[in-house]
């Protein structure tokens, strides 16, 4: 099999397998590994060549396209602290089984999945107080409304 033909199918397996992550990082190389083919089969004849202009072409699509990737991924996470989130108050958009299989809490704007710290069902509505952050779930409790 032609060197040419590893390249694009190298380029190819890089873009779907970008297709199954969020990070438009992938892409770049496999579109640097398709370049990589068609420049192999117009020109180049030396794989140690081939492998400089990959990594050339990578280097320079990452760092040039680096704000254009986060555009289209979207804002970039950041890290809530458990003194952000303790104590705060949120309402139940969806119901909190007893069980804890699902449940979700709306909070300052953002859904968080949601348990409730006495394994009880909280009906969606309700209001809720944070009582502790254990990854990406709250554990809650409900707010006694007199």
């Amino acid at each position: 099999m032609s060197r040419e033909i590893i390249w694009m199918i190298f380029g190819f397996i890089l873009l779907i397998t970008e297709m199954f992550t969020t990070t438009f990082f992938v892409m770049w190389f496999g579109i640097s590994a398709l370049f990589t083919a068609l420049v192999s089969w117009l020109w180049i004849d030396s794989f140690a060549l081939e492998l400089l202009i990959f990594a050339v072409v990578s280097f320079l699509l990452v760092l040039f396209t680096r704000r254009l990737a986060n555009k289209m991924s979207g804002e970039p996470s950041r890290k809530i602290t458990q003194d952000e989130i303790i104590g705060k108050t949120g309402t139940v958009t969806e119901t909190i089984l007893s069980d804890n299989s699902r449940g979700l809490v709306k909070m300052n704007g953002q859904v968080w999945r949601a348990v409730s710290e006495k394994g009880v069902e909280i009906e969606r509505g309700k209001k809720v107080v944070v009582k502790s952050l254990h990854g990406v779930k709250i554990y809650v409790e409900e707010i006694e409304e007199h």
